[in-house]
């Protein structure tokens, strides 16, 4: 029952984006005075483009197959595509020269993931462009490029959020792009007056990025903020847990601190990993041992949402199998620790082969199929094994 809500909802937000920047495509055409047959050749290009970018983000969102990442919400997606159909439209009354989309690439492809991001923005610049009445497809090319080549520089951004290489690098092909197009299509020869518009494009495209940069950075550090509190030992749903798993809540906390120290190995974010690592077993909180009952808890004590889809996933990896490579990595890491400790319970001075046991524990699980459709690499998986076996301290602890 609730995966048909789901579905519903989705669609409903799917007809009302559609819906709302065909209207807003329909709008601008009368505003800028466009034929009848621009206007109806503006509506189909829209169209088709938003029915590929609506049919990416069902994708993404239930199979989370091209970016692996959390993406914003149904409704989120939809109010922020029908603002920036809308504002691309704006831009339109510019002149094109002091147009700027490098800004539109960065911000979608930041909120929405890279793919979805690209194909947002192009939809943008695509109706901006054929709202300008604008056939010069080079022209089209300066504003694409840079676009796509910031995108793919910021999707390597880590927590850190060093953004001067990407932000230097997009907004220089940018200049350079625009001043080329200066200069060749100029027919009086050359003057240092041919880069005074490269360089006021360029300047409120630096603009425009600090600002977005800004927001972007001021909502990570919130987000960073949040995640630290979560694993803080006295954040209330932590004492909680603690209280109501007594002594196997020191099974929770060496499963958190082991892939923590392996997530940074693999390239994962390791607060993420350690949050993950303690709250898998909230279930015991709730009034029933199903998702339905958990999500309220997570909810309540505003988890952020990353964390709450991993848990999802987690909770049903029986039925659904396993994709992130975060709950990879946590499976595997819990189902060493607990067998460790159950060897340690029969006989506390026994001699443990972890390289044997490792081997054993990784196989069961890839063998139950629950891996199949899981992101997680061969090499991630060797450095996995490596670091289960490599590791005495924890299990010293258990011992």
């Amino acid at each position: 029952m609730e995966q048909r809500n789901e579905e519903k909802q989705i669609n409903i937000y799917e007809y009302i984006c559609l819906a709302a920047c065909i209207m807003i495509c329909l709008i601008y055409g009368f505003i800028f005075s466009l034929s009848s047959r621009e206007i109806f050749k503006n509506t189909v290009i829209v169209t088709i483009l938003l029915i590929i970018i609506l049919f990416v983000f069902y994708v993404e969102k239930f199979n989370n197959h091209l970016e692996g990442k959390v993406i914003c919400s149904n409704k989120q997606f939809a109010i922020t595509l029908i603002i920036g159909f809308a504002i691309s439209g704006a831009i339109a009354f510019l002149p094109f020269w002091a147009c700027s989309f490098i800004f539109i690439f960065t911000a979608f492809s930041l909120g929405m993931g890279r793919y979805l991001g690209i194909l947002c923005s192009i939809l943008l610049l695509t109706n901006s462009f054929m709202l300008n009445q604008n056939d010069n497809f080079l022209d089209f090319l300066v504003f694409l490029i840079p676009g796509i080549v910031a995108s793919f520089l910021f999707s390597y951004i880590d927590e850190e959020f060093k953004v001067m290489p990407p932000l230097c690098i997009s907004i220089i092909i940018q200049f350079v792009l625009l001043s080329l197009k200066e200069v060749l299509y100029n027919s009086e020869g050359f003057s240092v007056g041919l880069f005074v518009k490269p360089l006021i494009s360029t300047g409120i495209a630096i603009i425009l990025m600090l600002i977005i940069l800004r927001l972007f950075s001021f909502a990570m550090n919130r987000t960073r903020g949040r995640m630290q509190d979560i694993i803080d030992s006295e954040f209330e749903l932590m004492r909680r847990l603690k209280e109501e798993l007594g002594e196997d809540f020191n099974l929770a906390v060496y499963t958190a601190i082991l892939c923590a120290k392996i997530a940074k190995n693999i390239g994962l974010d390791e607060t993420t990993v350690k949050a993950l690592g303690y709250y898998h077993k909230v279930n015991v909180l709730a009034t029933e041992n199903k998702w339905e009952a958990v999500s309220p808890l997570l909810d309540e004590y505003k988890i952020p949402d990353s964390i709450i889809a991993l848990l999802k996933e987690y909770f049903e990896a029986g039925e659904c199998g396993v994709k992130s490579r975060e709950n990879v990595l946590l499976i595997l890491t819990e189902s060493m620790i607990s067998s460790v400790r159950y060897l340690f319970i029969k006989n506390k001075e026994a001699t443990v082969d972890y390289e044997k046991l490792a081997n054993a524990v990784i196989e069961k699980k890839f063998a139950s199929k629950m891996f199949d459709e899981s992101k997680i690499s061969y090499e991630d998986i060797s450095i996995i094994r490596r670091n289960l076996v490599q590791e005495k301290m924890i299990y010293d602890f258990l011992r």
